[in-house]
């Protein structure tokens, strides 16, 4: 091959170093090409980059070999393994490294654009928690010493496992090796300072007819184009994502930007990544030191830079600086060179506060304005993920009670001191150490009398299944004690809910399963009847009570006045088919009810009760199975 030639011969097929046989081309990196390889001793998927160049260029294979020392330096999960540097057939240096298997963060963010509602499809703790990882890498990276200067979502891959991967360390400056050679060359070179190098024109470019949007997220090399110097460049075709320029360098300086002497003579002198005055980068994500071309300054603040880009570009699916249609490149870089951006504001006005003020601090056009490293931007940022998190859980919470109240079906509600009808209350009462005492309403005293001596049961006249919810406002008129059965109206075969046990001082849960006293249940848990008590009598201000019974499959709850829940997970729960399944009852009691409701929870949409009467059934529990089938005939008449 002649060193005039700009190709290389790499073809599919080929074996590197008798061990790595390419087998597609995956893309191009900022020095070469990247093929999918299969590593034929441990029979494992690789991937192999391939430096295209010329033979003879020297200065691109040297950028090479330090892009394989940097990236084989760095040790992180987040960042591919180098297993082994060799040549191809033709002679051309490659390096074989771990092979990311995902798609880039470009490409998921383009299919993001085309969903309709893109925050439900990618929230905003899963797109912070996303980009902390990627400061995590990027906090290894620099202190080892590395400033990647090119990062943008297309060097970026996100696996199917959530694995992240930051890829192309082609244009990487190692900060630790500089300062060691500018260290040894001062030491015996600090006299006389050489002339600066002219720049030549390496590939004429005119970005004027090249569309904004790909040329922004291009990576482009070139020196600073102001100068007071002008040249008429031909227009650039738009064939590569690449694209790599040289044009006058500039004189112009900025004050606050401006390196010491020493370093400055010294980043003459020193073989580097790039030359003085030289930009590299991609200009959507370049921070304004890049488009000077103040390479000598750029650290670990420039990264910060393009990683405050590529989190507005998460948030909003727009860059803070984006190209116009028939913008020239050079202008652009101008704009950059100026700060010249939107605000994440701008492009999302409903932005929390904080996150609009952590964007701002990383995009300062002052590198010292900045972050100082992305140690402290994720500090910051994994601060408001917690606020988030807590607004999001409270969210959620309240989402999920609304969806569970709105599962709830009303089957009646009686307000007894307006009307004297009998309501849910037209079925034959009973009674248990006592003669039976019926219901009646009372005007005068405003609702519905229940009550005497003895346990005296009133079952109501409401066809419900195993989830049910009762809401009774009474008052006690005599005695202490009053009772709500569920999931069956015989005490020795239900729930108990009591209200006012053991003298007025607690209220208890209990199960009955046959037992022949109902005094006997079986008690499962139990709590003071006002919050706070000891088990001393105290007198209550009033006897006035609003009591809400729930079952909801296998959790009972108990309110009482509004206070916590006296709650219970039941893992064998009582099960009745539907009908009339609750009932209030007295003990030694008289009541007054003021107004009663009953509601009936729906089963769950995705389950629905015949799917788990199948299963019960399959499981030979034919008895539960009959009652999950009576459920969903009640549910569904019409079926």
């Amino acid at each position: 091959m002649s060193g005039a030639d700009t190709t290389t011969t790499t073809k599919a097929g080929e074996l590197i170093a008798g061990r790595w046989r390419l087998l597609r081309e995956l893309g191009r990196g900022t020095s070469g090409r990247v093929w999918q390889a299969r590593d034929e001793h441990l029979e494992r998927d690789v991937a192999v980059k391939v430096l295209e160049a010329p033979l003879g260029d020297e200065e691109q294979a040297q950028r090479f070999e330090r892009e394989i020392h940097v990236t084989a330096r760095l040790q992180h999960p987040g960042i591919c393994a180098v297993f082994e540097a060799a040549t191809d057939d033709a002679g051309h240096p490659c390096y074989v490294m771990t092979l990311a298997r995902g798609r880039t963060l470009d490409r998921f963010l383009e299919e993001l654009r085309q969903t309709p509602d893109q925050w439900r499809t990618w929230p905003l703790v899963d797109r912070l928690t996303l980009f902390l990882k990627l400061l995590d890498i990027m906090h290894y990276a620099h202190n080892q010493g590395v400033v990647h200067r090119d990062l943008k979502p297309a060097n970026i891959v996100i696996g199917q496992y959530g694995e992240l991967w930051v890829l192309d360390w082609g244009l990487a400056r190692d900060l630790r090796e500089e300062q060691a050679t500018e260290k040894a060359w001062d030491a015996a070179f600090a006299t006389n300072e050489p002339p600066r190098p002219k720049s030549e024109v390496m590939t004429p470019v005119d970005p004027t007819t090249v569309r904004s949007q790909r040329l922004s997220a291009a990576t482009v090399i070139m020196n600073d184009p102001d100068s007071s110097e002008t040249q008429a460049m031909p227009a650039l075709q738009p064939t590569s994502e690449r694209v790599t320029t040289q044009v006058p360098t500039s004189t112009s300086r900025s004050d606050r930007l401006r390196p010491t002497d020493s370093h400055r003579r010294s980043s003459m002198r020193v073989s580097r990544s790039t030359h003085f005055g030289q930009i590299l980068g991609s200009p959507a994500y370049m921070s304004p030191e890049q488009a000077l071309g103040k390479s000598s300054i750029v650290d670990q603040r420039t990264d910060v830079h393009s990683l405050g880009s590529i989190l507005v570009e998460l948030m909003t699916l727009h860059t803070p600086q984006e190209m116009g249609e028939s913008e020239a490149l050079i202008d652009f870089l101008s704009r950059i060179k100026k700060g010249d951006r939107r605000s994440l504001r701008d492009l999302w006005p409903e932005a929390p506060q904080t996150l609009q003020t952590i964007s701002e601090w990383a995009l300062a056009r002052d590198p010292q304005d900045r972050y100082p490293d992305c140690e402290v931007f994720a500090q910051e940022l994994r601060t408001l993920l917690v606020q988030v998190s807590e607004s999001y859980a409270k969210q959620e919470a309240d989402r999920l009670a609304r969806e569970r109240e709105g599962a709830w079906r009303s089957l009646g509600r009686w307000d007894f001191t307006a009307s004297p009808e009998s309501g849910p209350f037209n079925l034959p009462s009973n009674s248990w150490c006592g003669e039976q005492v019926g219901h009646v309403h009372h005007p005068e005293l405003g609702g519905m009398l229940l009550g005497g001596y003895g346990l005296q049961i009133y079952p109501l006249c409401v066809e419900v299944g195993d989830d049910v919810r009762v809401t009774v406002e009474l008052e006690l008129v005599q005695g202490e004690e009053m009772w709500i059965l569920a999931r069956g109206t015989d005490p020795s075969q239900s729930y108990q809910f009591r209200i006012g046990a053991y003298e007025g001082r607690w209220i208890t849960l209990s199960r009955s399963r046959g037992a022949t006293d109902p005094l006997a249940a079986e008690l499962m848990t139990m709590r003071p009847m006002r919050e706070g008590e000891t088990t001393t009598r105290v007198e209550k201000a009033s006897r006035s009570h609003r009591v809400v019974v729930e079952c909801e499959g296998q959790v009972l709850r108990l309110h009482v006045d509004g206070q916590e829940p006296l709650a219970f997970r039941d893992l064998n729960p009582v099960s009745v088919a539907p009908g009339n399944t609750i009932a209030l009852a007295t003990w030694k009691t008289q009541a007054l009810v003021r107004s009663l409701a009953v509601e009936r929870r729906h089963a769950p949409l995705m389950v629905p009760s015949y799917t788990v009467g199948n299963e019960l059934l399959r499981l030979g529990l034919h008895q539960e199975a009959e009652s999950w089938y009576a459920r969903f005939l009640a549910e569904h008449p019409d079926s």
